[in-house]
């Protein structure tokens, strides 16, 4: 078969801080457009693509990412690793055995947080674990104020009603419930530009209040830049100041 463009000469500036609905007929490549500019983000960046090989579309073309900008995309249906916990998953550990040595000697924020949490697992499980390494990560968490990170993040997952499944792995998750760990994860790494895709789906009335209120908070973060795909126009009146059509 041949290919097809699903979108075409799309050219388009996000400036810093703006809250933006992409919008557009069922089929004009919406989430397409979002997961071409985080993808191209993972490529730039050297960050593990997050979409299974078998996605089938090419694109050309390119996007420009200031090198310090992080951007967060939280799918419709997130494409979550089965084997890892909830608790996780919510702060980006990928794999069950991500004590690699990718963010051993980390000293950003995130991943002195990440480390932490699997030492501690690790010594919870073996009673012969090197106590300096605990020691260590504890050391670097107090130094760092990781542990205001697993304070947010506690209260986002109240939040997104996800906090009492922090053990259960995340192939024990319903759709639902797999979509809100992926809100929460992306909301905890408090990234420069929130990539979402259908965000309000599977929240309660007060999660959408809630998540409204805490996108549109200029006071907690006057710099997040947003770009989201909603059929919720309530919440989309409330959060964006800008709209993007994407015509056929």
């Amino acid at each position: 078969g041949g290919e097809t463009w699903q979108l075409k000469d799309v050219d388009f500036n996000l400036q810093r801080g703006a809250k933006a609905a992409l919008i557009g007929r069922n089929g004009t490549g919406k989430s397409t457009f979002l997961k071409i500019l985080h993808e191209s983000y993972l490529a730039t960046n050297g960050l593990e693509s997050s979409y299974s090989s078998s996605t089938n579309y090419k694109y050309t073309g390119n996007v420009q990412v200031p090198k310090t900008i992080r951007i967060s995309m939280v799918e419709q249906e997130p494409p979550l690793p089965a084997d890892i916990t909830v608790g996780d998953a919510i702060l980006g550990i990928t794999t069950s055995i991500d004590s690699s040595s990718s963010i051993n000697n980390s000293k950003s924020l995130m991943d002195v947080v990440r480390r932490y949490r699997i030492v501690s697992q690790q010594a919870e499980k073996d009673s012969n674990y090197d106590a300096d390494v605990f020691v260590k990560a504890s050391a670097d968490m107090d130094y760092l104020g990781g542990w205001d990170v697993l304070t947010k993040a506690e209260e986002i997952a109240t939040k997104l009603k996800v906090n009492h499944l922090q053990e259960q792995p995340l192939s024990d998750l319903s759709g639902g419930e797999r979509k809100r760990v992926a809100l929460c994860a992306a909301l905890v790494e408090e990234p420069d530009v929130l990539l979402l895709d259908e965000p309000t789906n599977f929240l309660s009335l007060a999660g959408v209040e809630w998540l409204a209120d805490l996108l549109t908070d200029r006071n907690n973060n006057p710099k997040l830049t947003i770009l989201m795909v909603t059929h919720d126009r309530a919440f989309l009146e409330q959060v964006c100041d800008q709209i993007v059509e994407l015509d056929r």
